[in-house]
Order: structure tokens, then sequence, then C-alpha cells
């Protein structure tokens, strides 16, 4: 994934580099309706957009889920400070 920006070219020219799992996405009306909107955000200056689109495939074997009492799960909040020991800091 990657972006970059030809300012030598007229219009200027945005290349956007994207990794896909269909290789048939994004579509060429899709990449003309965010040229569009590009253009529309930015006016009078107009850009052209052009998207290399690099299919992956997505590969692993299926895995059964962890049993609930292994299940890793996000540490509690912390407390606040109480007001006595936020003032001495």
């Amino acid at each position: 994934m990657g972006i970059s920006i030809d300012w030598q070219k007229n219009p200027p020219l945005i290349r956007a580099r994207v990794r896909v799992t269909d290789p048939e996405l994004p579509t060429p009306k899709q990449v003309a309706a965010v040229q569009a909107f590009i253009n529309q955000q930015q006016g009078p200056l107009r850009f052209r957009l052009v998207q290399q689109r690099t299919a992956v495939d997505l590969i692993g074997p299926d895995t059964a889920p962890n049993p609930p009492e292994l299940e890793v799960l996000p540490p509690p909040p912390i407390p606040p400070l109480p007001e006595s020991e936020c003032k001495e800091a």
C-alpha cells in the first residue's frame, strides 16, 4: 500500500497502490468516483488518479476457537489516582 503524487504532470498524477483480496476491486468506475471527489474537494486544481492493485490470497488453516478459560481479554482499565496523590505528583 502506498501513495505518491507526481507534481511534474499536468494534471498532477496521484498513484495509489493497494492490496486486494478481490482482483476485480476497485473497479474503474470506483476509481473515477474517487478522482471526482478529490477534484471536487481540491478545485480548481484537478488531479488524475490511477490505482495499481495487487491481488493477495489470504491463506491459513481453519483453527478451532480457544476454550473460554484461555481466551485472551484486554486488561482492565486503570483506575484514576485519588485526588491527594494527583496534587503531590
